[in-house]
């Protein structure tokens, strides 16, 4: 499938992260589409920071070549190489160029973190399966029988205390 970074829901990503342990069926349904998805847009980033790098580094070539073509318009008047890098670096070309490997560096780290938080939200689903499994969800059985015996025992022995006081009366 052929993903575009511009079509991408940060907000969506946030939800697909969240289980709802009612519907497990239909998140399991999911679950391999969306680990999809996120390795699709993991490897779209990947380029599109491939593609900033390689852009800087024309950027850098360019503004090197025109730097030792005619050094006085940068205001140099030697062209050594630490001269000419820190007029390169000072450049708005490079700045822009700079600030897109940046960009698309971050934007390959939520993605990453994404399709590793899918693999958490799988681990948790095979955990509430086992909750299921166990009857961890089920509604509670027993407890009221055993609230009231408990109450019939008080009940009795308050009848008997009661029967003691008025026998020792």
């Amino acid at each position: 499938m052929e993903v575009s970074l511009d079509t991408l829901n940060v907000a969506e990503l946030k939800i697909n992260k969240h289980i709802d342990k009612f519907k497990l069926d239909e998140e399991w349904e999911r679950q391999p589409d969306l680990v999809d998805d996120a390795g699709n847009y993991v490897t779209a980033a990947r380029k599109e920071r491939d593609i900033a790098k390689s852009r800087l580094e024309l950027v850098k070539a360019d503004l090197y070549q025109k730097i030792t073509k005619d050094p006085a318009e940068y205001g140099l008047s030697k062209t050594t190489e630490k001269a000419i890098d820190s007029t390169i670096i000072l450049q708005a070309d490079y700045m822009v160029a700079t600030k897109a490997v940046i960009e698309t560096n971050y934007l390959l780290g939520l993605l990453e973190s994404y399709l590793n938080s899918l693999g958490d939200k799988r681990k948790s689903m095979e955990a509430l399966m086992k909750f299921y499994e166990f009857s961890y969800y089920a509604k509670p059985t027993g407890a009221s029988e055993h609230a009231q015996e408990q109450m019939e025992k008080r009940k009795s022995r308050r009848l008997a205390m009661k029967n003691r006081r008025s026998t020792d009366d």
